[in-house]
């Protein structure tokens, strides 16, 4: 398959059309927080929207750069206002290759507490 391997986003992307091609929606399988590919304007102004939202406002995100491995560039952020500013407010010459998503507190683990991606 093609979605071995690959920036954050491609592997997002196949993730989404797999889904797709079994008749549902990535999102609605739950098996991850929603993520948002921040090199789109959509896609970071739909991020927004979701965390500019009253019950989101305290929430933790995470950007993940594109390219990196093993937590290499993760930040992390409390609330939208200094993502709002480092994105330029979704402005086209600042969107970068990255994944924004929802921070996990107790993210699923195996063999005795180590985490994993698929």
């Amino acid at each position: 398959s093609g979605c071995i391997g690959g920036s954050k986003t491609l592997q997002l992307q196949c993730r989404e059309r797999l889904a797709e091609k079994h008749g549902c929606k990535y999102t609605d399988l739950g098996i991850q927080p929603a993520q948002f590919p921040m090199s789109s304007e959509k896609s970071c102004l739909e991020f927004f929207e979701k965390a500019k939202k009253e019950e989101n406002r305290e929430k933790l995100w995470l950007y993940k750069p594109s390219n990196t491995y093993h937590g290499a560039g993760i930040e992390l952020y409390r609330g939208p206002t200094k993502l709002w500013k480092k994105f330029d407010k979704c402005n086209r010459r600042s969107l970068k290759k990255g994944i924004m998503m929802e921070y996990i507190s107790k993210p699923a683990t195996i063999n005795g507490g180590h985490k994993f991606d698929f």
